[in-house]
């Protein structure tokens, strides 16, 4: 890839969500269907680990089983049941195939807390994943699409901030602490208030090739017809590859006529202004003005 940074995969559970991937699962694994041959492939903890560590990634993630929103909470329990029954199974295998590496060359391995809404189920998944001392911990299953539930917005922020509260109070501060699934500006900054380290997402890229750019003044709607004609970058305080030489009017086309290019150039943007938000993120938190920072972020993108 020629990604400077660290680079993370993930499992495969998130794709548990998908019916036209997933089959079905048992104690054992996984039976997923390749969307283009049709070919049923079996994945087990240990082949999990394989394929993750032939990948290189820098940190993989233990395969976990994410339950569905609308399942009961006897579902639920049993995901995280055999959410932990598989992080066992991964770091004992993951373990053994990195045996003869120091330290430093090690890929570094990941847990997901599970438990749907259910803060005893939250309390059970944090606490017996923290018995493996993995290097670190994600909250996996909360920041889904308001679809999930039933567009309250509200509502599925409120379940994701108490979700965040319960891990904090479980998992020590010495392991990174990742959210998965988040990437809107305004829940992120507040994600980071209540301590966690680290995100993705796949907000950015797929809110602009809809149409939706973040800027400094908060996010526009490029395809509206106000757009038309109009010559300004995006973003005038924006110093990406995009907004130095290309106008608003001439991505909006591009979008329009559903081009490619223009999708690209949307993405690059809206990376671009994440990357910056964290850098501002970690610059505010050193300064002791992060908290300052958030009020402004929010007064931006709220209104």
């Amino acid at each position: 890839m020629n990604f400077p940074g660290i680079n993370v995969t993930d499992s495969g559970g998130f794709q548990m969500y998908s019916p036209n991937i997933y089959i079905n699962s048992n104690n054992e694994g996984v039976w997923f269907r390749n969307p283009i041959s049709g070919e049923k492939l079996f994945i087990t903890p240990e082949k999990d680990m394989e394929i993750q560590l032939d990948i290189g990634s820098d940190i993989a993630m233990c395969l976990d089983r994410m339950p569905l929103y609308e399942n009961s909470k006897k579902e639920i329990a049993n995901a995280v049941e055999l959410t932990t029954k598989w992080a066992e199974r991964c770091k004992k295998h993951h373990d053994k195939l990195q045996k003869n590496l120091p330290l430093n060359k090690r890929q570094l391995l990941f847990g997901i807390v599970q438990g749907g809404i259910y803060k005893d189920l939250r309390e059970k998944s944090a606490s017996e994943l923290l018995k493996l001392d993995l290097d670190g911990y994600s909250i996996g299953g909360l920041a889904l699409p308001d679809d999930c539930y039933k567009g309250d917005k509200e509502k599925a922020k409120k379940l994701e901030y108490s979700a965040i509260e319960v891990y904090k109070k479980i998992i020590p501060e010495n392991k990174i602490t990742y959210l998965m699934g988040e990437g809107e500006p305004v829940e992120v900054l507040e994600a980071v208030s209540r301590g966690i380290d680290m995100f993705d997402s796949k907000y950015p890229t797929e809110t602009a090739r809809r149409g939706t750019l973040l800027t400094t003044s908060g996010k526009i709607k490029i395809l509206n017809k106000k757009y038309l004609l109009d010559k300004n970058s995006i973003d005038k305080n924006c110093k990406c590859f995009v907004c130095s030489n290309y106008s608003r009017a001439y991505i909006r086309h591009l979008l329009k006529e559903d081009e490619g290019v223009g999708k690209e150039l949307a993405s690059y943007h809206n990376l671009f202004f994440m990357q910056k938000l964290f850098n501002d993120i970690r610059v505010a938190i050193r300064d002791g003005k992060f908290l300052e920072f958030k009020k402004k972020m929010r007064k931006t993108f709220m209104k």
